[in-house]
Formats: structure tokens, sequence, C-alpha cells
């Protein structure tokens, strides 16, 4: 009856398991007892054998696989009403002949075996009933099922197993000197594999006192009735080592245990490993989406992406942690193939990330079914209800006309969408991008592209590179915007190496599509860098206060992009403070004083932007402004050396020099000494150390020497920030309590 349970436990330890288990071996030993054993103590007809086989059948085979997929009250109402119904009697009519049963008005279908002359067939028929009730109640739990309850979930279980092995030793083989060496084993045994399994003592101890107590009970039992071997003894040993495999297999296969393994073998990037483990696991009911959950929590991005192309992941499931996933296909670069499934769940709980989702998909360039579900989805979104590219279109050539990089002018994007995003007017044309203003919906933003050329110059290379690094950084980045309002907002980044890689070859009808971009708040007031210009701003009384209140929104956004104190995420250098990224929401005004009430009542607010050329603290890096930047900093990009919050806060007092005085801080002999060392890098040559010590050299004997124009208030702050050792440099939380005392 119980070599089954035994391996029940082998096979699968939960509570809904356990319940076929029981169904399937009493479905079994019915027959056997029926054809075999009980023919000893009584004569069977060829009824009982039919009414055995139908039990067997019902037991064995129907509940088991009608419950296998469902679980719950209803599931649970039918079972027993199956039981009571249909099982009960047909186990009844099994052990006592149908004109017997019906002779004897007390013999109802459960309660048959409460009354009889035959105590065996009372026991058998007692111990079945109760077999087939509590199997038709655990099978009914639903699929996964789990307390949460390491005592109900795993240790009562275990116990059951050890406690079937006994009693099935006891009623079969009766071998009571036996058990005084058996179950104490049991007992201890069980104890152990409970602690193994990390789940405590109470439990621990509870499967030990109830192990102990049956065993205990079950000996004062067999010296009450005095029971005594009534066939040959077979030796225990066997049935012993059988049922303590019961026992312990709960220690490998325990499903909490499984989970814990599963998901750190994900975020070591075993994924072999972890396949064993989740495949395993589904025999619990734990389907991967439960997995998928907890790893979306860890927020390991390459576990994630794993899963994510590997299993069938529910996504509708996943809330708002199927924002990590996002974050992650971006971070990465990489889109996986059920992007368009996780995009459809995206556009009816988190409009936020199903726009960001999409406009990454269309960057990428692609041409199935994932660009088109995106395009639809931005239309919906956004209500453009222009007819959308049917999947066949998608994957043809786009035909559009457009003139070689060399002849490209930004007004070529005027009036076309990008990623949504419809171009109405050329904002600027730097050195190595185009600004753009681009609405959607009734919002401005602004759009960077950067300058591509098919001859791959210097710049246009430099450019390439910071957008590229920008996409593997774009979520972080992104977030830090969104948690200081002293800084730029980023809305996404688009960029699709491949698609660039199409450009310079020539294709550049993809740069006018869907060309590598970044969408930030516009800002609409210019720049600081426009005020300096204006000599009647920089003449004026007022202009050092209003410089005070810039730098110290300036100062509290460096300390935060240095230190941002936000889960998961590290410290950033921006690497290119200067004049030009210190921007105005709205225009400042044009006289000193004007912008100094706008600045003090809020009506123009300051922010940092550009964050395109942050990397993280440490990492390596090549960008550079030398009118602002320190020579360390040209140093550690030649040398392949970390970025260092110091660099940022020596722009922080160039830049400061350069509004209170409209002069460039940094001597002409060091700007001209710093490009020669990154041309010598550049082409090969060794000497380019010498020139960095030619140019430390020059500044040492130049520092805190220039500062006659600069108001006696504020020469600390320079003094401080732009010191020669980068390790004498202040914090920008220590910059920002000198600017207060100002």
């Amino acid at each position: 009856v119980f070599t089954l349970i035994a391996f029940s436990g082998l096979i699968s330890g939960s509570l809904k398991a356990l319940g076929s288990a029981l169904l399937i071996s009493i479905g079994i030993s019915v027959p056997m007892l029926i054809l075999g054993k009980l023919g000893v103590f009584a004569d069977f007809n060829n009824e009982q054998v039919v009414f055995s086989l139908l039990f067997f059948f019902g037991s064995s085979l129907v509940l088991p696989i009608l419950t296998r997929k469902r679980g719950g009250l209803k599931t649970l109402i039918a079972t027993l009403l199956g039981s009571v119904l249909v099982l009960l009697p047909l186990l009844t009519y099994s052990l006592i002949s149908l004109p017997t049963s019906f002779s004897q008005t007390s013999d109802l279908p459960i309660l048959a075996f409460l009354s009889g002359h035959n105590t065996y067939l009372n026991e058998i028929g007692l111990l079945s009933s109760f077999g087939v009730l509590l199997g038709a109640t655990l099978v009914s739990l639903r699929p996964g099922f789990r307390t949460g309850r390491p005592e109900m979930d795993v240790a009562l279980p275990s116990v059951a197993v050890s406690l079937a092995g006994i009693v099935s030793f006891v009623e079969f083989w009766g071998e009571p000197s036996a058990l005084v060496y058996l179950l104490p084993v049991i007992g201890f045994l069980s104890f152990v594999s409970v602690v193994k399994r990390e789940l405590g003592l109470v439990p621990a101890s509870l499967a030990l006192v109830i192990s102990l107590y049956m065993a205990y009970q079950t000996l004062n039992s067999i010296n009450i009735h005095n029971l005594t071997l009534t066939s040959p003894s077979p030796s225990p040993l066997p049935l012993a080592y059988l049922y303590l495999v019961g026992v312990n297999s709960p220690i490998f296969f325990d499903p909490y245990a499984l989970e814990r393994k599963a998901l750190k073998n994900l975020n070591q990037g075993n994924y072999s490993v972890a396949r064993n483990y989740l495949n395993i696991l589904k025999s619990y009911g734990i389907s991967e989406t439960e997995v998928f959950l907890d790893v979306l929590s860890t927020k390991n991005c390459n576990a994630i992406l794993w899963m994510q192309d590997n299993f069938r992941i529910d996504y509708s499931k996943c809330g708002k942690l199927l924002r990590y996933s996002v974050d992650c296909m971006i971070s990465k670069n990489v889109l996986p193939a059920s992007a368009d499934k996780i995009l459809e769940v995206l556009a009816s709980t988190d409009q936020e990330y199903a726009e960001k989702l999409a406009g990454f998909i269309l960057s990428k360039g692609t041409r199935d079914i994932r660009a088109q579900k995106a395009k639809q989805i931005m239309a919906k979104l956004y209500g453009n209800h222009q007819p959308q590219q049917t999947f066949q279109q998608l994957q043809q050539p786009q035909q559009l006309k457009a003139p070689p990089l060399d002849q490209w002018k930004p007004e070529l994007w005027l009036g076309r969408e990008i990623y949504g995003y419809r171009v109405t007017r050329v904002l600027g044309s730097g050195g190595t991008s185009y600004v753009l203003e681009g609405v959607r919906g009734n919002e401005r933003y602004a759009i960077k592209v950067p300058k591509l050329s098919g001859a791959q110059k210097e710049a246009t290379r430099a450019s390439f590179t910071t957008f590229v690094d920008l996409s593997n950084e774009s979520s972080k980045l992104q977030e830090l915007s969104e948690n200081n309002d002293a800084i730029v907002r980023i809305f996404g980044t688009f960029i699709d190496v491949n698609t660039i890689k199409s450009i310079e070859r020539g294709e550049t009808s993809y740069y006018l599509t869907s060309p590598p971009a970044i969408v930030m708040e516009i800002m609409e007031g210019g720049t600081l860098n426009d005020l300096i210009k204006k000599t009647e701003v920089i003449m004026s009384k007022y202009w050092p206060e209003a410089v005070k209140l810039i730098f110290l929104r300036m100062a509290y956004a460096l300390d935060f992009i240095h230190n941002p104190k936000l889960q998961g995420t590290t410290g950033y250098v921006h690497l290119d403070v200067k004049p030009q990224n210190v921007f105005f929401k709205t225009p400042p005004g044009n006289l000193g004083e004007e912008i100094l009430e706008n600045l003090k009542y809020g009506r123009t607010v300051v922010k940092l932007g550009d964050l395109g050329s942050a990397k993280r603290i440490g990492e390596r890096f090549f960008e550079y402004t030398p009118d602002y930047c320190p020579i360390d900093q040209v140093e550690a990009a030649i040398t392949r050396k970390g970025a260092q919050p110091s660099m940022d806060v020596y722009a922080f007092g160039a830049t400061l020099y350069k509004a209170l005085t409209g002069v460039t801080y940094n001597p002409p002999e060091v700007i001209k000494l710093m490009d020669e060392a990154v041309n010598k890098m550049l082409s090969g040559s060794i000497g380019y150390q010498d020139a960095i010590n030619r140019a430390k050299n020059i500044y040492t004997s130049y520092y805190g020497k220039n500062l006659g124009d600069v108001p006696e208030k504020f020469r600390p702050i320079i003094l401080a920030t732009t010191h020669p050792n980068p390790f004498q440099r202040p914090k920008m939380s220590e910059v920002i309590e000198m600017l207060k005392r100002v």
C-alpha cells in the first residue's frame, strides 16, 4: 500500500503528489488483496473482483488524471462527492459481497467496516477509506500549492512517508523487535533532513516528536495485541532502506531549496545547471514565470535576458517588475524574440515603458513582427491613425532617397517622424551633433542626433562612440535624470550599432528614418555661455549673486551624479562640465537684476545637461574639453585610467571662473599641450607623457595667480576646486557648503 508513498517523496515532495500517491497505491493494493493475500481469510466471488478492478480504475487513474492540472474548492467538492458516492461503495463491495452488504443495514459505504465479525477486513477497510478521503482532499489542491509554512509543505510529507513505512512494516511483516532499531533511526533522520533544508528547529523538532510518538504508540499496540508472526519473516533491512530513502529524499527535492539553487546558478551564469533545476521545479507546479519574477527582483540583466530567450514566460503576471526587463534590453542593447509579447503587456499596464520599449525596437531597424507591433503600439499610445505597415512591407528595404552624409542637412528631418516624435524645427548644430525639436502629443522635446560620416573623422568617431556608450548606460542615466530636478531629463535613447554601420556604408535612408538619437527635456532659455557673452550681464553688481544661485544648482546636480544613493546605481562622473552644458528652462533675462529676480522666484530653472559623456566612477573614458578640464583628466584618458569625481570638481571651478570673469581659466599654453598630448597618442607617438609633464609644470606655476578679477568671496572656492593635486580637491558636498557661506 505504502511503497508508492515512499517513492512519492523521491519524485515530488508536494502535498498534491502525496495525495496522488495515496490514491494510486490504495487503488493497486485492493485488487492485489482480493486476488491474493485475503484469499487466505475469505472466499471471494467474481463480483468482488470486478468491483475491485473498478475501484482500481477510479482511484488510481481517473482521480489523479482529472485533478492533475486542476485544484480549488470546486475540485475538492467534486472529488469528495465522487469518493463518497462511487469509490467508497466500490471499496465496500470489493471486500464484502454485494448480498452481504445489503443484508447488513448498518454497513453504509463509509461505515461498512465499523461493525462485523471480520476484524482484519475492518482494519483494511478503515485504512483504505481514510486513505481515499485524504488522497481525494490532497489532490484537490491547486497545482504548485504551498502553504508557505515549512512544517506543512516539507516536514509533514516527510513524516508521513516515514510513518507509512512503519505502518506497512507492522501490518505485513509483523517484526516488533526490528522496530526498536528502525523507529529511532527514522525519527532522527526526519529531524536531520528538515534541519539540513534550512527550515529551522521548530519543524525539525515537530518531525522528530511525531515520529517518536507514533513509534511509541505502535509499540504499545503491538504489546497489547500480542502480535505474532503468521508467515515467514524476511529480513527487514531492504524495506527499512526503502523507507529511509523516502524520508531523506526531500533533502534533495525540497522546492524551496531547489528554487534557491536555481536562482544562485542563474545569478552566477551557470545556465545549464539552472535549466535542470527549473525543469525539476516544474514537477512541483512551480512555473518558469514564478522563478522569472524572482530573477527580475535581482535585476540581473544576463539572467533576465537568458530566461526570456529560453522559456515561455507569462509576462502578464510580472506587473511593475517588467520594467527591469526593458531596462536590461536597452542597457545590454539586446532585443529578445519575445519583445513583442512584452510590449503588448506593457501597452495595457505601463504606458511609459511601452513607449520606451517600442522606441528601442524601432531603433534596432528590425523587419519582423516586433517592429510591426512597436509601430502599432506607438500609434495606439499617441493617436497616430496613419495606416500601419504590414509585416510584409516591413521586410522590404526602404526605397527612400537621401543624400550622402557629407552633404547632409538637418532640415531633411523637418516634418518627419522619428521614433514617434514629429520633427518641427532645428534647434542647433554643433561640432559633433544636431539638436532637433520633436513634438509628441502636446509636449515638445529636444532630440540629439550625432553627426556621422563615411570617412569616420575623429570628431565623428568620438560622437559615435559616445552615443554607443550612452546606449549601454541609458537606463541608469535616465534614472539619474528622473531623480534630480537639477539635471536635464533623458527620456529615451535609440541607438543600434548595426543601423549606424549601414548608414556609414552609404545606406543613408536609415539616417533619415532611424538615426541614433537621444530624446531629452527641451531647454528653451539658452545656456550659461550665452549669458557670459553679454558684457552688461557679467559687469552687473547683481551678477555675483545670480552666479551663486546658478552654481549651487550645478553643485547639487554633480553631488547627486557622484553619489546618487539609488538602489542598484553606482556613482558617475559627468566629464564635460562647462558653460555650454548649463541650461535654463526658460529665458532668464537680459540684465543682471532681471536674471537674479527670475532665479530667486523660480521664473526660470537652471539644469546641468548633456549626460552623454558621463561614465561610471573608475570606468575608462576619452572625453575632455581642454578649456575646462584638469590635466589629470587628459592624462587618465590617454593612459586608460578611470574617471574620478575630482575631474568634475576642477571643471566646476574653471566654469565658475569663466562665469565671473568672462575669461577661460586654463592657460593657453596648458590647453595647447593637452591637445598635443592627445594628438601624439592618437598618432602612436610615445612623446605624449612629456607634453603632459610640461603642462603640469606650467599649471603649477600659474595656479592661484590669476584671481585678480574674481570677487573675494569666490576665490577660496576656485582655489580649492582647481588644485593641481586631484586628491586635494574637495568633494561636491563640501563645495555646496562653501557656496552657502558666500
